[in-house]
């Protein structure tokens, strides 16, 4: 009987435990929906409406809304000033066309640096230009076998300036776009390889 009479103590302690932590999530107005993010954004901007004095205290957090207040401080710190940003930058990256470029930006601002923002032959002047050196090095591997795909461009530039001929003739913008696209990426071809070659 003193068994059966603990085993029922705990049931009716564990019981009144979950029973506390549902009254303290129900009046818990940051609740983000448990784990699964369900009702994000409206809960959040409901929580953003709300006053300070309305917010739970750091102290009187509860395990399961750790987390929430966590998301809740990276979304106002992190999303509203530079997410735009921080999303275009990662857009970018995501080819290595676009780290070339953000690559060349950086060593055309060190090219600068050094030429108007140091006196010739200084410390700092040599600084920048041995960062010009190391972008420039390390932009080769980006341009690694690039020649290949020209070809697929001169063929296109190709196939515009034979469309072009055929509707317009000789004199009209297709043909002549067909013309520049087909040199511009048969010298194109001929830099990446002799690049590639070189290095």
């Amino acid at each position: 009987r003193a068994m059966t009479d603990g085993a029922g103590g705990s049931q009716a302690s564990s019981d009144s435990e979950d029973e506390a932590l549902k009254n303290l999530v129900e009046l818990n107005s940051a609740t983000i929906s448990g784990a699964s993010g369900k009702f994000f954004a409206a809960e959040l901007a409901k929580l953003l409406k709300g006053r300070p004095s309305q917010r739970q205290s750091e102290s009187e957090l509860s395990p399961q809304n750790a987390w929430e207040h966590v998301e809740w401080g990276v979304a106002t710190v992190y999303d509203r000033p530079f997410g735009a940003f921080f999303n275009f930058l990662y857009d970018i990256l995501q080819f290595s066309s676009g780290r070339d470029k953000l690559c060349a930006f950086l060593q055309g601002y060190a090219k600068f640096a050094s030429a108007v923002l140091s006196r010739p032959d200084s410390e700092r002047h040599w600084m920048y230009r041995g960062v010009e050196d190391s972008l420039s090095d390390g932009r080769k591997i980006f341009r690694l076998f690039k020649e290949f795909r020209e070809v697929y461009k001169v063929r296109r530039g190709y196939h515009r300036l034979m469309e072009g001929l055929a509707d317009g003739g000789v004199v009209c913008i297709p043909a002549v776009c067909g013309v520049l696209d087909t040199f511009g990426h048969t010298a194109s071809f001929f830099y990446y390889l002799f690049d590639n070659i070189l290095w």
